[in-house]
């Protein structure tokens, strides 16, 4: 072997050497670029999860403090509807104790001051008939102890005198021979023009448009007292004075058909006998 082959071997080997030792500082800076990737992964992975348990924390914190919020509002509210009503029934005891001094040991009665006088529910037609709110009136001023002379007075300031009853009753009074002011009615007149304004027979097409357009099961009423129920609406339709049963069934579907509250209270001002169906017509 030449001088030359031996040197030339010798340059091929050093050659390979530092090609394998190029190779392996590659890997090894590969390898040191692979874990810093894969601790750089971990540790922004473990920074995500860090943050999503903060955001987790923050708003189970904000749900919290909105419940804690919520329950301070309604205990809040249940205090302050506890005060009134302690504050109602402070005036009604009051009231109570004004009226019982009013009435001396032997039963005579003193007038009593008009701020002292009781308000009781006003008359409302859609959802009571009058006898019904006249038997609960005279049990109030019985047991108010309230005299007959004041009756009137009390009838009148318990309802609002924006109402149409309260300007009919004020119409009522004007008429009068001699001539009064609506304060001078006395109870007797103003029950004689309720029971004719309000008598539930006098206006049966309202009563029955009530009855089957209205009827319908409540929420948590039971079959008994439905029955009941309907019963006691039909009290006063007075259909036992149908004669024509389909000409009323053809009249009542008709009404209740309309859909027009003008057209409706119009009808409801009518008499039973006064609407009836001529040729064909209402």
């Amino acid at each position: 072997m030449s001088t030359e082959t031996v040197q030339l071997i010798s340059i091929m080997q050093e050659q390979l050497k530092l090609q394998r030792q190029q190779l392996e500082e590659q890997r090894r800076q590969a390898k040191e670029q692979l874990e810093q990737a894969r601790a750089q992964a971990k540790t922004q992975l473990q920074e995500q999860r860090r943050q999503e348990e903060e955001r987790r924390s923050q708003a189970e914190a904000r749900e919290e403090e909105l419940r804690r919020q919520a329950e301070a509002r309604e205990e809040k509210l249940t205090n302050l509807l506890r005060e009134q009503r302690r504050q109602a029934e402070a005036r009604e005891e009051k009231l109570v104790q004004a009226l019982t001094k009013g009435v001396t040991s032997t039963g005579a009665f003193f007038p009593i001051a008009s701020g002292s006088i009781p308000k009781f529910t006003p008359f409302d037609a859609s959802v009571e008939l009058w006898k019904d709110y006249l038997a609960r009136f005279t049990t109030f001023v019985g047991a108010n102890s309230i005299p007959a002379e004041k009756t009137a007075q009390v009838f009148l300031t318990s309802q609002p005198t924006t109402t149409y009853m309260y300007k009919l009753l004020g119409t009522v009074a004007r008429q009068q021979d001699p001539r009064k002011d609506v304060n001078e009615l006395s109870m007797e007149d103003i029950n004689a023009f309720m029971e004719q304004q309000y008598d539930p027979k006098r206006f049966v097409v309202r009563e029955r448009f009530r009855f089957w357009s209205n009827m319908q099961r409540k929420p948590g009423e039971t079959a008994q007292e439905l029955a009941a129920r309907i019963r006691q609406e039909a009290a006063t339709c007075d259909f036992a004075s149908i004669k024509d049963p389909q000409d009323e069934a053809l009249r009542a579907k008709f009404i209740c058909s309309i859909g027009n509250e003008a057209v409706l209270k119009a009808l409801f001002k009518i008499k039973d006998d006064e609407c009836r169906r001529q040729d064909n017509r209402y």
